[in-house]
């Protein structure tokens, strides 16, 4: 199977997720029995989570990965964040700040569950120029595109991707929520599913589910299958190597506190 989770919670202490190692290894088997072979560990960072350091971060990866090999679960995690909207986040992204998914040039970014923000094609527009590229994580889950979800075509024209979560195709936030996930697949406007898992027991982790209610709604099995494998691994650096502690600054935004 192979697949491979863009948006996965699985760092021990770092946000609303697992709370130790043993809680984010049952959280990896779980995956890893399900079929995700590759992930991208992506903590909170922002508001009102707080910002963390990247070096303790990859620590975390780095021994979670080792941990679950010896367990019997090999898996290949890289490290992400799915990053709230905060004031300074558009020169943050210019300084270098913002931990992109794989250290690559996609940022996870938390889409607002309520209403949106006031002229966000005009900000994603913004963002673009940056170099970093905005993958909006569930947008299927923000009230406003339960009414219209034809304002996403928007968003997507401003020049975000689109992340949605895999529980949402199979009605586990609701019908709202199923229906605008559906919508958004059959405008071509989705990148990736993902699991957004937090813990144990978690969101549907089991990406072949998605997979199937994806493949028999686009009538394209190969489409489908490209969202839960090849796509989010393009948008988490493919096999280009993921950079190394040093190799970029890694200390929180300036005059914030790491969390």
């Amino acid at each position: 199977m192979d697949y491979t989770d863009l948006h996965i919670h699985l760092l021990p202490g770092m946000d609303d997720g697992p709370a130790d190692m043993e809680e984010s290894l049952a959280l990896l088997r779980q995956a890893f029995e399900a079929g995700t072979r590759r992930f991208c560990a992506t903590p909170h960072f922002g508001p009102p989570h707080g910002f963390w350091e990247r070096r303790r971060a990859r620590r975390l990866v780095e021994d979670l990965e080792a941990r679950a090999a010896e367990a019997g679960w090999p898996a290949e995690i890289r490290l992400g964040a799915e990053v709230s909207l905060f004031p300074e986040i558009v020169e943050e992204a210019r300084k270098g700040t913002l931990p992109a998914l794989g250290s690559g040039k996609y940022l996870l970014l938390e889409t607002p569950a309520g209403v949106l923000p006031p002229h966000f094609p005009e900000f994603l527009f913004r963002f673009r120029s940056t170099g970093l590229v905005p993958v909006l994580a569930h947008p299927e889950r923000t009230e406003v595109f339960w009414r219209h979800p034809e304002r996403m075509r928007d968003l997507v024209g401003a020049g975000a991707l689109i992340q949605v979560t895999a529980g949402s195709l199979v009605g586990e936030g609701g019908r709202k929520v199923r229906r605008t996930a559906r919508r958004f697949l059959e405008a071509g406007w989705v990148h990736a599913l993902a699991s957004d898992g937090h813990g144990v027991p978690a969101r549907l982790l089991d990406l072949s589910e998605a997979e199937r209610e994806a493949a028999g709604l686009l009538k394209d099995p190969a489409r489908a299958r490209q969202l839960v494998t090849e796509g989010p691994w393009r948008l988490m650096g493919g096999d280009r190597s993921p950079r190394k502690e040093g190799d970029e600054d890694a200390s929180p935004p300036e005059g914030r506190d790491a969390s």
